[in-house]
Parts: C-alpha cells; sequence; structure tokens
C-alpha cells in the first residue's frame, strides 16, 4: 500500500525528489527504498513538524465545520466569515494594550451589528437553495 502511495504521489511531481520525511512507520522505509532509491529518507524526530505544522489552518476549519448539515454551507459560510473577521482583527504588537481591548470592544460590536443586519437576507438565501443554518446561529441573531 506505501508502494502504491508514493508511486502515486510521484505521478504528479516531475521530478524525483531529493530527501522524504516521514514519521516513523516502520513500512515507509522499504517503499521508499524501492520506489526512491536515490532518496535520503528522515524519520528523525523533529523532522516532520514542518509538515505537520503547515496542516494546522485546515485542521482549525476542520473543527468549525462540525456544527454544519453539509460541507458546501460550512464552507460558503466559514470563507466568508474568515475574509470578514480579517476586516476586524488587528495586531496586537502595533498598538497598546488598552488602545488594543478599547479596540476589541468596539470591533465586535460592530461585527455583531453588521450580521445582524444581513441575517435575514442570508437565512432567506440559504432557505431558497434547500440550506439551514446551525441552530446556535439562530439562537444568537433572532433574538
Amino acid at each position: 500500500a506505501d508502494e502504491r502511495f508514493f508511486r502515486k504521489v510521484l505521478r504528479g511531481q516531475g521530478q524525483v525528489p531529493r530527501q522524504t520525511v516521514t514519521d516513523r512507520l516502520r513500512s515507509y522505509a522499504p517503499a521508499i527504498l524501492q520506489e526512491l532509491p536515490g532518496t535520503v529518507h528522515d524519520n528523525s524526530k523533529y523532522a516532520n513538524n514542518r509538515a505537520e505544522n503547515s496542516h494546522q489552518h485546515i485542521r482549525r476549519r476542520e473543527r468549525q465545520m462540525q456544527g454544519f448539515k453539509s460541507i458546501r454551507q460550512a464552507q460558503r459560510f466559514l470563507g466568508l466569515h474568515a475574509r470578514v473577521g480579517n476586516l476586524f482583527r488587528y495586531v496586537r504588537h502595533l498598538m497598546r494594550v488598552k488602545n488594543y481591548r478599547l479596540f476589541g470592544q468596539c470591533v465586535g460590536n460592530v461585527h455583531h451589528q453588521l450580521v445582524k443586519e444581513h441575517y435575514p437576507a442570508f437565512v432567506t438565501q440559504l432557505a431558497a437553495e434547500g440550506e439551514v443554518l446551525p441552530a446556535y446561529v439562530h439562537q444568537e441573531f433572532e433574538a
């Protein structure tokens, strides 16, 4: 299975890699020796951290998607939420703590008002497409 995986991965690449970093699963070593004979295989303790950490933003989004009924709806909502959320996120190192906290309070109020204003139109558009928002979103904005 590992050999088949490496063959499939290599098919999409244009060239053979110089180094292959994996975790310590023992079946990787023979598969790499057979499929990638000139490649250095690195499975040292911290070598895989870079690959694992590069997927953190994906895992964060997956965790957020758990409350939605369909993946499509979750991707639509979270994609829009991420773009809008970036407008209201300000980097801490550029301002004093007092101002940062005040800014955070103001941003929270503005963000909540924006969502509350556009919520009915968003819900009707989703209903027309046969989609529904999770219950906790309705509780927040239908009050």
